[in-house]
This record gives C-alpha cells, sequence and structure tokens, in this order.
C-alpha cells in the first residue's frame, strides 16, 4: 500500500532512512521544498513503513510535471528484505516495485513524470510492464576506502596536472564556513548557470547554502588568486556517501585548475570524515563526463522511469528522445 505519509509515521520514517535512505530523502533535505514536495510511505500487508518515496510537483509551459525535487538525484527508499534467499529478496523488490509503478500510473496518469531511482535498484520490470520509459543514467563513484597516494594514482594526468598547475601558481583554497563564503559560493554557482543557459530556481540554491548546509551535514571550498573567487565545489554527506551537489566558476577569471583543486579538496574533505564514498552526482554531458572521469571513479549506472500523456509522449520522442 502506497499513500501519503501520516503525521504519526515522520519518527519513523526518519529512523529508517537514516538507516537505509541517503540525506537526499531526509525529512531535513526534503523540507526545502515546501509547498511542492509531496511525500508518500510504502507500507507492507501489515501496514508497517518499509519505504519512502518523494515526488516534486511543478508547471512549466502550461504543462504539470511530477520529478525528483531540484539538485536531487534519488527521492527513493526501500527497507531491504529480511530473507537470505535469492528468489524472495528478488520477490519482495518485485512486489514493492511493481506496487510503486501502478500507483505513480494512476496517480499521474495526467502528467509528464520523470523520476531516477538510487543505483541500488536494478529491477525495473514493473515499470517497464506499466508502460513506462526506463533509460539507464551514469554517476562516478569513488572508493575512499583507500590511501590518498591510490586515489591520486587512478586519476587520469590532465586531472593531477590541473591540481598541480593549480598549487604551482598560488591559488589558495579556502573552507566555505561563513554567511560570507556562502554569499561568494552562491555567485559563482549562480553565474555558471546563466553562463550556460541552464535554468535554476535561486531560492532553492540558497535555501541549501544558507539553511541546510552545516558542518554535520555538508562541507565545500573556493578557489582564490589574489583574492578573486575563481572556483567553488559543495558537497552534502550523510554516514556513508559525500554528493558533490553544487559548483560554480568564474569565466572572467579563468584558471584550467581553480575547478580541480576545489573538487580535490572534496575529496580529501570526504576522506578525512571517513565516509566511503564519493559521488560526483553524473553528467550525460559529454565533457563535464569527460571532467570527472577524470577523477578516477568507477562508472555506475542507475535509471530513470517516464511516463506521459500520449499526444505529449509522442511530441517529446521527436524532441526528447534521450527521455522518451
Amino acid at each position: 500500500m502506497i499513500k501519503p505519509l501520516e503525521a504519526k509515521d515522520l519518527e519513523i520514517y526518519e529512523v529508517l532512512n537514516r538507516q537505509y535512505g541517503t540525506i537526499f530523502t531526509s525529512l531535513e533535505w526534503l523540507k526545502l521544498f515546501t509547498p511542492r514536495i509531496k511525500l508518500y510511505g510504502l507500507y507492507n500487508k501489515n501496514r508497517e513503513l518499509i519505504g519512502g518515496i518523494a515526488i516534486y510537483l511543478e508547471k512549466k509551459y502550461g504543462l504539470k510535471i511530477v520529478k525528483n525535487p531540484p539538485v536531487t538525484p534519488c527521492s527513493l527508499w526501500i527497507t531491504p528484505s529480511s530473507s537470505s534467499k535469492i528468489f524472495s529478496i528478488q520477490s519482495y523488490y518485485k512486489s514493492t516495485l511493481k506496487e510503486l509503478a501502478y500507483f505513480l500510473k494512476e496517480k499521474f496518469s495526467q502528467k509528464i513524470l520523470y523520476l531516477s531511482f538510487p543505483y541500488s535498484i536494478t529491477d525495473f520490470q514493473p515499470f517497464i510492464w506499466e508502460g513506462f520509459k526506463v533509460s539507464p543514467r551514469y554517476t562516478y563513484l569513488l572508493n575512499l576506502n583507500v590511501c590518498i597516494d591510490d586515489i591520486k594514482e587512478q586519476m587520469s594526468p590532465a586531472r593531477r596536472n590541473d591540481i598541480r598547475k593549480a598549487l604551482r601558481d598560488g591559488l589558495e583554497i579556502r573552507e566555505i564556513k561563513t554567511i560570507e563564503d556562502k554569499k561568494t559560493a552562491l555567485d559563482l554557482v549562480a553565474h555558471t548557470f546563466k553562463r550556460q543557459n541552464k535554468q535554476i530556481d535561486l531560492d532553492i540554491i540558497k535555501k541549501i547554502l544558507f539553511k541546510f548546509l552545516k558542518p554535520q551535514n555538508g562541507f565545500g571550498y573556493i578557489t582564490y588568486r589574489e583574492e578573486i573567487p575563481l572556483a567553488t565545489s559543495i558537497c552534502i554527506y550523510d554516514k556513508r556517501t559525500a554528493y558533490y551537489i553544487l559548483g560554480g566558476y568564474n569565466s572572467k577569471e579563468k584558471h584550467h585548475g581553480a575547478g580541480a583543486l576545489s573538487l580535490w579538496n572534496c575529496i580529501l574533505k570526504a576522506k578525512e570524515k571517513n565516509l566511503r564514498t564519493f559521488d560526483f552526482e553524473g553528467s550525460m554531458i559529454p565533457n563535464i563526463e569527460r571532467y570527472f572521469r577524470g577523477f578516477g571513479g568507477k562508472i555506475t549506472p542507475y535509471f530513470a522511469i517516464a511516463r506521459a500523456p500520449f499526444v505529449i509522449e509522442c511530441f517529446f520522442k521527436i524532441f526528447k528522445r534521450s527521455i522518451f
């Protein structure tokens, strides 16, 4: 059974999410997106909470869209099966995802729906059977359970040279700690999105930087040259993984190694915090993908589902083939 999460279940949701979900499915993160966020609970036959999914609703060009919240790679978690048998484990996930697929199809039948899922979920037959388009996406995961020298060894020569050049040219790296630091980071991020002609809700970015980002859930760095900010990299983290979520670059004061130096310091910080993995939150854009690949992470697929009313889907099949 899937239904809106009730107030009485919020506490158990958060307890289970800390164990089985990610920071992106935490209530603290999701409340950044009110009032557009809808939170649903997944319940078993005994009416026990076994998962949750957050849906973000927006209207664009007159079309109603259902998707993951902004800057959120996935918004679903499911508790693991208690069985040790492969058949039982697979059947548990199959039945849960089958119910979710049917729920999404019926609940949002007249809306455009596009949702990405955590890379731990690989069985998408229930969604295919319900008429969803399933497509792969990719991220890079860097193993932090090795020494720094081993991490450097796995990087591309170009990325190592970027970092060495930044240090050789005397660029300064500063951790984001103060309100002024966050304002500088915001300017760099906003400038980058504007330069790339990408739409971004600055109010949400401000909420992330000024309301959410704290030492216990995130960190970031800014690279400077003679007090001029050149680049920034910002991460959030949970008990296992650091996620690169925002970056910015000063195109008027270019230095090839500025961005790499800020991102490298994020990796070092994640390592310092004894996290297991650094997730680059990969991109399908070739030059960005190549840049992330240079840090030596392992390419890891995750999947997205899409569905829309027939006429709209036909339109997207022409102009958005990568989705539909």
